[in-house]
């Protein structure tokens, strides 16, 4: 969120700055959304902690983040709603599997995850 956060600041610091070409300005807004497109497709696993736990977490574009000790153990997904963790070892394997693929350690397949509905506006 922080460098989703800079980068809309850089583009509006930019904006009004007359030593900067219109062509500059609208390249820099096209990357901006480009980034913001490929953020959405893409699957990414990354090492963090989890309160004091060490935990392998997982985001499957903008619609999933989720977790997992390296052990297996224990198995959660982030839920918009709550604004919290919530732990459900139903879908440990489907993490487990998105984890590998994240890591390029097998090739895509289906993933069998928790995924909350859009919010209604």
């Amino acid at each position: 969120k922080d460098e989703r956060v800079a980068r809309v600041a850089k583009l509006n610091e930019m904006m009004p700055r007359a030593d900067v070409t219109v062509s500059e300005k609208y390249r820099r807004i096209v990357e901006a959304y480009q980034i913001e497109m490929e953020y959405g497709r893409t699957i990414e696993a990354y090492r963090g902690k989890r309160g004091d736990k060490e935990v392998d977490f997982l985001r499957v574009g903008r619609v999933g983040l989720f977790y997992q000790t390296p052990d297996g153990a224990e198995t959660g997904y982030w839920d918009r709603e709550k604004k919290d963790w919530t732990a459900g070892s139903e879908y440990s394997e489907g993490v487990k599997e998105g984890l590998k693929v994240a890591k390029k350690q097998t090739s895509p397949n289906l993933l069998i995850v928790p995924i909350q509905a859009a919010a209604s506006k």
